[in-house]
């Protein structure tokens, strides 16, 4: 079975992103999967990639809470969780967690063998699953600081290559053949910034605009 849909993540709140999966699920395993009709029909699942910065000791972790349940996702990739994804799940409702993949679901969530650890699959219904992964990119050298700094376009993403793509790369060799095999997948990923980005523009200095596409945040 395929992807009814796929949409990319979005920022909320310069740290999380949200992204809507909506998937006609394929069984994992054996046994009957039950009416033909039922089992070919589109769910939607909302999954969020939220960075709350060294566990959310240098932020209000009350506030991580309220964003979370906010933006009430089914599955929520956490960066930089540190020792607080159970504590994350129990304040925000979900029933499942597993913190080393940082990730906390409102589904069970199962390690299947072999794939040690680049992704967990979160079972939506008996026998129906979604393949999830959770990265978090290397942070420097910055890349939006070599574009402010008027580094070409053609270095920029040459580190961008050498630095972060190596970090998702089996991710990104896993999933599509998860997928091949009927397994909707997400990979949620970010990099930490080491601004704080608004769509202000700055009171004082010089503002480089860039037509650079950004991915990864």
């Amino acid at each position: 079975m395929q992807f009814a849909s796929h949409k990319g993540a979005r920022l909320i709140a310069a740290l999380a992103a949200m992204l809507v999966l909506s998937a006609a699920l394929t069984a994992c395993g054996s046994g009957d999967s039950g009416d033909g009709a039922a089992a070919s029909e589109p769910m939607q699942l909302k999954v969020m990639v939220f960075n709350i910065e060294y566990g959310g000791t240098l932020v209000s972790f009350k506030k991580v809470v309220e964003a979370v349940k906010k933006a009430a996702p089914d599955v929520v990739g956490i960066e930089e969780a540190e020792t607080s994804t159970p504590r994350l799940a129990k304040l925000a409702g979900y029933p499942y967690y597993n913190s080393s993949m940082q990730i906390v679901s409102k589904y069970p969530i199962l390690e299947p063998s072999g794939a040690d650890g680049v992704y967990a699959f979160i079972e939506v219904q008996p026998g129906k699953v979604v393949a999830i992964s959770n990265v978090h990119l290397p942070s420097d050298p910055y890349g939006p600081y070599w574009v402010r700094d008027g580094k070409s376009v053609e270095k920029v993403l040459a580190l961008e290559n050498r630095l972060r793509t190596p970090a998702i790369q089996k991710q990104v060799e896993v999933l599509p053949r998860l997928a091949e095999q009927g397994v909707p997948s997400s990979s949620p990923a970010t990099s930490t910034s080491p601004h704080t980005w608004t769509t202000r523009p700055p009171r004082s200095g010089r503002a480089r605009r860039s037509s650079t596409l950004w991915s990864g945040r």
